[in-house]
This record gives C-alpha cells, sequence and structure tokens, in this order.
C-alpha cells in the first residue's frame, strides 16, 4: 500500500484525514488525484483502472492542472482492499507515529474519516451491502447524480449508529474518529465535465459551480459534530485546490444540480447527441414540459431552490448551463452508447415516483423514462446473449 496510517498526535502532513472513494469513474478518480496532495486517500475502481495506476499513477489533464498521481493506494475490489487492511492493522503493535507510547487509543486500529461513494447511482445498494463493515464512525459522502442517494447512506448509517450504541459490539474506527463518533451522511454535488479517454488517464474539461457539500438534508437540522467534520473536511477540498461551498441544505442544492441532469441528460441519451443540440425548438418545447412538472413535484416535496419559477429556470438552463456544456455528450449519453445501464430510475425516475406519492402527474417524465427503459432493455438482453 502507498500510505501509512496517521495517529492524530504525529505531525505528518498527511494528517488531515483518511479518505476512501468507491466507485471511482471519473469523477471518483479526478477528486480522489486532486485531494491525495492533501491527505491520504484509498480508492476502489475498476480492475483496468486499478492496474493502471498502479503500474504508472494516474495521469490528471485539464483545468485542475496536469500530473501524475502516485500518492493514493488504489484496489479493484473489497476483497483486495480488506485484505491490504488486514496486513496493515496486524502490522500495529502501538502506535508508533506520536511520542504518547502508543496510549493514543489509535494502535492496532484502522477506519476512514471520510467515505465518498462516486458510482453510479444505480449501484448505490450494491456498494453500501458490500463495503457498509467500513463505515462505522466514516462521514458517508454522496457525490452522485440523482436523487434518493443520501437515504439509502442514512437507512445503513442508522443501523451502525443502532450497532454501536452497544460498546462491546462497535466496529473498529480509526484515522483520527473516535470509536465513539456516529456515522453521518452528507450530501455532495458538482457541476464539471470530467471524461477518462484511457484507463488510469482523467480530463475535467470545465467547472462550472464550486463544488458543494452539507449535512443532509440541512446544516440548520445538524448536530455540532456534523457541522465540526462538515467544517473539516470543507477546509480540507480547499486545500487541495478544488473550488469548494458548504451548502446550508444541500438537499436544495441536489435538486437544483439534478434539475440539468433531468432536462438534458435523457434527451442527449436516446439522440446520442451533445448537449447544445437541446437547444432545439422541438427539443426546447419537450424540456418544458419535463421542468414544469418537475418544479410541481420539488414545491410538493417542500424543497427551496434558488428559481421560483419553472420559466425563471429554463432562463437560466438556455441561457447558461447548455452553452457552458454545449459539446459535451452526457454520462447518460455515453452509458446508452456503451451498453451500460442509465441512471434513469434516480433521476427522471425520481420525479415519477414522487409525483405518485404526492398526487401530481408527471406524463413527460414517466414517457422519457420507458423510452430509456426500453433501451436499457435491449442492451441487458444483448449482454446476457454474448455471455
Amino acid at each position: 500500500m502507498n500510505s501509512e496510517g496517521f495517529c492524530p498526535n504525529s505531525q505528518d502532513p498527511k494528517a488531515l484525514g483518511r479518505v476512501l472513494v468507491l466507485g471511482a469513474g471519473a469523477v471518483g478518480l479526478s477528486f480522489a488525484g486532486k485531494i491525495s496532495e492533501v491527505c491520504e486517500v484509498y480508492v476502489v475502481c475498476r480492475e483496468r483502472h486499478s492496474a493502471a495506476i498502479k503500474k504508472r499513477g494516474l495521469f490528471m489533464e485539464g483545468v485542475w492542472g496536469e500530473r501524475r498521481v502516485t500518492g493514493m493506494a488504489v484496489f479493484s475490489s473489497f476483497a483486495e482492499l480488506s485484505a491490504a487492511i488486514a496486513a496493515k492493522e496486524a502490522g500495529y503493535k502501538q502506535c508508533g507515529s506520536c511520542d504518547t507510547g502508543g496510549t493514543c487509543g489509535n494502535a492496532e486500529r484502522f477506519g476512514f474519516d471520510y467515505i465518498f461513494i462516486t458510482s453510479k447511482s444505480s449501484d448505490t445498494w450494491d456498494i453500501c451491502r458490500e463495503y457498509s463493515s467500513l463505515f462505522a464512525g466514516a462521514v458517508l459522502v454522496s457525490l452522485q447524480n440523482g436523487i434518493g442517494n443520501e437515504e439509502i447512506l442514512q437507512s445503513y448509517a442508522a443501523e451502525i449508529n443502532a450497532v454501536a450504541q452497544n460498546p462491546a459490539d462497535r466496529l473498529h474506527a480509526g484515522g483520527n474518529v473516535s470509536l465513539h463518533a456516529p456515522c453521518a451522511v452528507f450530501g455532495a454535488t458538482i457541476t464539471t465535465n470530467f471524461r477518462s479517454p484511457a484507463d488510469g488517464c482523467v480530463m475535467v474539461m470545465s467547472e462550472s459551480e464550486p463544488l458543494k457539500i452539507g449535512v443532509y438534508p440541512s446544516n440548520l437540522t445538524a448536530d455540532a459534530g456534523s457541522l465540526r467534520r462538515l467544517s473539516e473536511i470543507v477546509s480540507l477540498i480547499r486545500q487541495s485546490g478544488i473550488k469548494v461551498e458548504s451548502a446550508e441544505s444541500i438537499r436544495s442544492a441536489i435538486w437544483e444540480k439534478s434539475l440539468l441532469n433531468i432536462a438534458v441528460n435523457p434527451l442527449t441519451a436516446l439522440f446520442q447527441t451533445r448537449v447544445g443540440s437541446v437547444s432545439d425548438e422541438n427539443l426546447r418545447a419537450v424540456i418544458a414540459g419535463i421542468i414544469a412538472e418537475t418544479f410541481e413535484v420539488i414545491a410538493a416535496e417542500g424543497v427551496e431552490i434558488r428559481w421560483k419559477s419553472a420559466g425563471e429556470y429554463l432562463d437560466y438552463l438556455f441561457t447558461y448551463l447548455v452553452p457552458s456544456f454545449s459539446a459535451v455528450y452526457t454520462s447518460m449519453c455515453q452509458d446508452l452508447a456503451y451498453g451500460r445501464h442509465s441512471e434513469i430510475d434516480s433521476i427522471n425516475g425520481a420525479v415519477v415516483r414522487l409525483g405518485g406519492i404526492h398526487g401530481i402527474k408527471t406524463p413527460y417524465n414517466e414517457s422519457i423514462c420507458r423510452l430509456i427503459r426500453f433501451i436499457d432493455g435491449k442492451n441487458d438482453a444483448k449482454k446476457k446473449e454474448s455471455r
């Protein structure tokens, strides 16, 4: 492994935190590569990326700088990560990185301060089931597209915190997190154009807004411990050079970011075209219907966002966002092109699901979902035939 365990009493420059990034594709690898400059980073990604990074490092290009990152511990599976952790714990006799003589309480323990889930939203449940044994004492952060990921993380955090109430059953925690620290859930959004042109290579093409992060659903209802940990991770991300803001209501920020995905992603996927194509008057009319339904659902959910009406958002979308991303192929467009399953259920599908709960009709979003699911089904069938 590339990184050493640390003690909060040491003066190790990387003692700012221990971060695990799960489900790392272009977004997760770019984020991990950038923050590895200021903290201890572990990454789980596809085997092809893992093999390339272990061999020659992660190559980064674009607005986040050009560099070769070699300071991350990279894995391709839970089994591989678990074996490395077990080897690390077996090597601990006493802390050894401070002058307390091993009485600081971190001897023979290993854990993560922050765990970022950066996978497709369709994989959130599977990642939680597989990696939940590592969640105790950590802050779980969803840095993903879609609506509903944070609620999945909250269900796991609640289960882990209930177990942790019994000292005899507590799971090991480490880094600078106390065994008594609850597992907390944060949400995060990033409106940036990421690409992975080759194995072990990422490009950050543009950055439209700062990364936003906050205690889910809102800082206003958060306890003091969660707010302290939020301040720490914001400081860490800022030190890495990534533009970042603490969002008072991250639930609102997630809906604001999701509006772009809801409006643009499925249409670019259906027609296999760049974002700029949605400026066509025919597609504008469809997007207007999609967004009108979404605003009704947002209002019914009691979420406040910065645009007061669907019309106001559509002006912003076609005046600023679409021109900013005009040459981009969306992630959903690329997913369908490469035969991967889409995230439609957590994007437009979330609008349909919540609309049903509130008695709101969502025919535009429902139609879009059915069209994308048809293609998903064809892609799934092709995969089965090729096995």
